[in-house]
């Protein structure tokens, strides 16, 4: 899986010079990694270090409907899954640090169910109904049925479970988004905006760590931001779009900024 990344200094030297000829992307793929930055030298030999600030669930699902839409049915369920527990366990840092913000107290906590994804659920529920006052959409049976078959007994699916699969995770998220909008605003916006922060700063020392390692200065690096434009993203308003559009409207691009 890659996603598209232009150079900035590509862009601004022909932004200086004002080249007449029609104005060409300077751009590349670059292999989707977990690190939340990348580190890549231009076709021009421009070194780029940039970090892409969408979150992890954001671009799981991104990649769910690459897959998908590449015939790649068992493998889109892979994601759609990883992308709803991500999610909630995005929900969970947002119920949290909407209360405090002590991003050490957390990390020390959650290692107490990181590698349990039931755990993780238990612990949205509780904490959605400790927030909004009300219960969860509790996750339907059927689809822990189908991705658990997918996941741990390897079974082959169709395009139409891969797409019921998919729609059902895309509307609990955005159901989910709806009702904390709806409900708790407030607490929901000084929650999520704190959650962000929390997984820029781990990004950010990502890089500080990576630059140590190499020898480098870490004092001077230039290091950019940026974002695509995913399905599911939390930094835009919540999408009109059925999941049977998003499909289509994926389709329709002649540039794919995630292959």
């Amino acid at each position: 899986m890659e996603i598209l990344f232009s150079c900035s200094k590509c862009i601004d030297d022909k932004f200086n010079k004002r080249e007449k000829q029609p104005y060409q992307l300077d751009a590349q793929y670059e292999t989707i990694n977990g690190s939340g930055f990348y580190d890549y030298t231009c076709t021009n030999g421009h070194r780029n270090i940039v970090v892409l600030q969408d979150l992890p669930f954001e671009l799981l699902f991104q990649s769910a409907i690459v897959l998908l839409c590449n015939g790649y049915f068992r493998e889109s369920v892979f994601n759609f899954a990883a992308s709803l527990e991500r999610f909630l366990e995005f929900c969970v840092k947002a119920f949290v640090f909407s209360k405090q913000h002590d991003f050490d107290l957390f990390d020390e906590t959650w290692k107490g169910v990181s590698r349990q994804s039931e755990r993780q659920i238990g612990a949205f529920y509780f904490l959605y109904l400790n927030i909004v006052n009300e219960p969860p959409q509790i996750i339907d049976d059927k689809m822990s049925r189908l991705r658990n078959d997918v996941i741990h007994k390897g079974e082959f699916i169709s395009k139409h479970e891969a797409e019921r699969y998919g729609k059902f995770v895309y509307d609990y998220i955005n159901s989910t988004r709806k009702k904390l909008e709806s409900k708790v605003e407030k607490q929901w916006n000084i929650g999520m905006g704190r959650a962000v922060d929390y997984h820029l700063k781990q990004v950010f020392k990502s890089i500080n760590n990576r630059l140590k390692d190499a020898g480098e200065d870490t004092e001077n690096q230039l290091i950019q931001t940026t974002t695509i434009p995913t399905y599911v993203s939390i930094s835009r308003p919540l999408p009109t779009s059925s999941f049977e559009e998003i499909i289509a409207d994926y389709i329709s691009y002649h540039v794919k900024l995630m292959r």
